[in-house]
C-alpha cells in the first residue's frame, strides 16, 4: 500500500512466518491414527494456529485501516482480480498471505 505522500506500508507475512511451525504440526498429525483422540488434539492445534494467523492479519488490517481513515478524507482502492493474479504465479502464496480482499472489506 502506498499513500499519496509516497509513504508505503509493508505487510507482515504472518503465514510465511508460521509456515514451518504449521508444517511441523501437519507432519505430526499425519502420523496419528485418523479419528483417535490424539489425532483430534493435533487437529485442534492446527486449527488454533490457523485461527491465530487469521486474527493477526485481521488486527493488522483493522489498525492500518483505522490509521488511514483518521488521516485521509478520500481513500481510493484499485479494483484487482486477486484470484486471477494468484492463479498462475509463483507469488500466489504471498498474494493470499497479504489478504487484499479482506483488507478492502
Amino acid at each position: 500500500m502506498t499513500t499519496n505522500t509516497g509513504e508505503t506500508v509493508s505487510v507482515p507475512n504472518f503465514y510465511r512466518k508460521s509456515q514451518s511451525n504449521l508444517a511441523r504440526k501437519q507432519r505430526k498429525i499425519a502420523r496419528k491414527e485418523i479419528g483417535s483422540n490424539n489425532w483430534r488434539v493435533a487437529q485442534n492445534r492446527i486449527a488454533r494456529l490457523h485461527q491465530h494467523i487469521a486474527r493477526q492479519r485481521e488486527d493488522f488490517h483493522y489498525k492500518t485501516a483505522h490509521k488511514l481513515v483518521k488521516e485521509y478524507d478520500l481513500i481510493a482502492v484499485e479494483d484487482l482480480n486477486i484470484k486471477g493474479l494468484a492463479k498462475n504465479t509463483k507469488l500466489s502464496k504471498s498474494i493470499y498471505d497479504v489478504a487484499w480482499g479482506t483488507f478492502i472489506e
